[in-house]
């Protein structure tokens, strides 16, 4: 066979470092993966959902050796070979929440592997197509080399494709401490001349009262249903006379924990499971919950910046006995002591109360602006006719 349709080697490293590169970054890859992109696949269990991603990996690194043996083996294909079997799987778990933007990935890559395979086999030679060589060995092997250089470049394209979803991961987990967060486009700051009445429930019953019943809160994606929690999240703020906003996320939470108020970067952690799964009224009262621990973190840094005198304001009753319970906060472990220790907690007594009171309230106000409504558009409908 002529040198010059045999593939160059531009091999960085030989096979068996490859192969031992790819074990170990394969590893490593998939410890910092769990810790910071795994999403377990829907209708799939977490056990199988590793089982499945690792399964990934190494189907990808496997073909990547294989294809670029005697080729071109380095730490670079290496990456490409990680970042590919991850990011295959994190297209198919995170295709939900990340629609649009792996829709528009999907249909880059599928152009770009279109594109390069069509080089391919509509590629001359000599200024004669590949396929109408007439010397089959000659035809196959120039094919062959062409279809597996193809293959490389493809998935290098690809790779990087889908390293833009690793990077949008990667930025809500850094600055929203989650995978999504709610619409909060429409979120203002409080100020002087604002009335609660601007962000109370009048103004956003047709975000709010989704939540008011199964039969309409089930049916909605996972954002949409942020962005209901981050609505009465915005509601409670001026309610509390917060000056700062409050961004509600959904995480993977540890344990049977289905939220958390995170005060340092003031941002309410809904975990995935309960919002997808549990009914309108479990949610209701997490979002609640976690919205009084913020109002309570606020009493506590006010509480602090006070004169002595000032600290004695009925409104900082409970503050003291907050201020010790966040220095030793008891966590829900999963003894019934541990669990009944921090059940007991002020903080979290408080919480519950303002909660289980206060989903009431709105249900009683939801229906009440909605009877308003139902008349006010009879009237109209009278006048009309």
């Amino acid at each position: 066979m002529d040198n010059r349709y045999i593939a160059k080697d531009r091999s960085t490293l030989d096979l068996g470092e490859s192969v031992k590169y790819h074990i170990i970054w394969l590893l490593l890859f998939c410890l910092y993966f769990k810790n910071y992109f795994f999403m377990p696949l829907q209708h799939h269990a977490v056990s199988m959902s590793k089982l499945i991603l690792f399964l990934s990996m190494v189907f990808s690194c496997v073909i990547g050796i294989l294809t670029r043996w005697k080729r071109c083996l380095s730490y670079h294909a290496i990456f490409v070979d990680l970042i590919l079997g991850g990011g295959g799987y994190m297209v198919a778990a995170y295709f939900p929440y990340y629609r649009m933007m792996i829709i528009v990935i999907l249909l880059l890559a599928v152009i770009i592997f279109s594109l390069f395979f069509l080089a391919v086999f509509c590629g001359k030679i000599n200024g004669i197509r590949i396929f109408r060589i007439k010397n089959v060995k000659r035809r196959r092997f120039i094919f062959k080399n062409r279809f597996l250089k193809a293959l490389h470049i493809s998935g290098i394209c690809i790779a990087y494709l889908f390293l833009t979803l690793f990077l949008r991961v990667a930025y809500n987990r850094i600055v929203y401490s989650g995978i999504i967060r709610g619409d909060n486009n429409h979120y203002k700051m409080q100020s002087q001349d604002s009335s609660y009445s601007e962000y109370g429930l009048k103004h956003n019953l047709e975000t709010i009262e989704k939540i008011r019943e199964n039969a309409r809160w089930k049916p909605l994606s996972v954002q949409e249903k942020l962005n209901v929690l981050q609505c009465i999240a915005n509601c409670e703020c001026h309610y509390f006379g917060l000056p700062y906003e409050v961004t509600v996320v959904m995480d993977d939470l540890e344990g049977e924990t289905l939220g958390d108020y995170n005060d340092y970067e003031r941002s309410i952690r809904i975990d995935r499971e309960h919002l997808e799964k549990d009914d309108a009224h479990q949610c209701f009262n997490t979002i609640l919950h976690e919205m009084y621990h913020c109002y309570q973190y606020c009493l506590v840094n006010l509480y602090m910046k006070n004169s002595v005198t000032d600290r004695r304001l009925r409104v900082f009753e409970h503050v003291e006995e907050y201020i010790e319970e966040i220095k030793h906060y008891k966590e829900a472990g999963n003894s019934f002591e541990s669990y009944m220790r921090y059940y007991n907690q002020k903080l979290e007594e408080d919480a519950r109360k303002y909660a289980q009171q206060t989903v009431f309230v709105y249900y009683k106000e939801i229906d009440q602006l909605q009877d308003v409504y139902e008349i006010y558009q009879g009237e109209i409908i009278d006048s009309i006719q």
